[in-house]
């Protein structure tokens, strides 16, 4: 969603900044980032998509290494809204303008994504629909434990706000 809204809107140089928190999580967002760019004949860039910890510090020193080294970079999506806060603030540091100049999209969507400055874009999960399934499915799989469980989804949504 949030790498097909950055295209949309005319972006073609997107960067990444993904946290390490578990493999799974890992490779699914970084491969649908990736699928995104492919689907819509974009290159992915190996190099364009900077791994570390999810956290602020991490967001704000990769979006000056990614922005620094790749200059062409017009829009960063990140693996959380932690690491995309730590992105606005370092744009802000190097003078780079969001949405401007470097369009920013988080992931989670949590609380403080409407309150920083300019208000972050990010893709809302429910996490509640996701506790109330994994504690129903954990039931499950405790009465009939030689049963085969399918993968399940939970949809997801952009919220539009100002920093794309």
């Amino acid at each position: 969603l949030a790498v097909k809204y950055l295209i949309e809107k005319g972006h073609q140089s997107i960067g990444m900044i993904a946290g390490e928190v578990s493999p799974i999580d890992k490779i699914n967002r970084v491969c649908g980032y990736r699928e995104a760019l492919e689907e819509n004949e974009l290159k992915f860039r190996e190099d364009w998509v900077v791994l570390g910890p999810p956290v602020m510090e991490h967001g704000f020193a990769a979006t000056k290494e990614l922005l620094k080294n790749n200059p062409e970079i017009t829009a960063i999506f990140c693996y959380n809204d932690l690491l995309a806060m730590g992105a606005l603030q370092g744009c802000k540091e190097m003078g780079v303008k969001v949405p401007e100049d470097v369009a920013i999209i988080g992931f989670d969507n949590i609380s403080f994504s409407a309150l920083v400055h300019p208000a972050l874009t990010s893709i809302h999960v429910d996490k509640y629909e996701i506790g109330r399934r994994s504690a129903s499915l954990l039931l499950q799989m405790l009465h009939e434990p030689d049963q085969e469980y399918p993968v399940q989804y939970v949809d997801s949504e952009l919220v539009i706000r100002e920093s794309a």
